[in-house]
């Protein structure tokens, strides 16, 4: 029978206060966020255009259409093999 041995790693023994102290405070104010460098601001929350009311209302029209053939899918693959077994006990 063989034993496993493993080798205990001494824990590292850092301070949490002087971690915390070297962080920065999150960014919560648009003040705080509009303070970002416009390179880095640009690279990560890059602006976009509203989009018209046209293309809002196509938008919603697609999802609104995605949402309804997707119920449908589900309802027709519940059915399905309640149809099939209707099917069989006919012939």
């Amino acid at each position: 029978m063989m034993t496993r041995t493993t080798k205990h790693l001494p824990l590292l023994s850092t301070s949490t206060q002087s971690s915390e102290s070297q962080l920065s405070p999150p960014l919560d104010t648009p003040a705080q966020i509009s303070s970002v460098p416009a390179p880095i601001a640009t690279m990560f929350m890059p602006q976009s255009d509203q989009p018209s009311k046209a293309e809002v209302d196509a938008a919603e029209l697609e999802a609104s259409s995605n949402v309804r053939n997707f119920s449908v899918a589900c309802l027709m693959l519940y059915i399905a093999p309640h149809v099939v077994d209707y099917v069989r006990k006919l012939f």
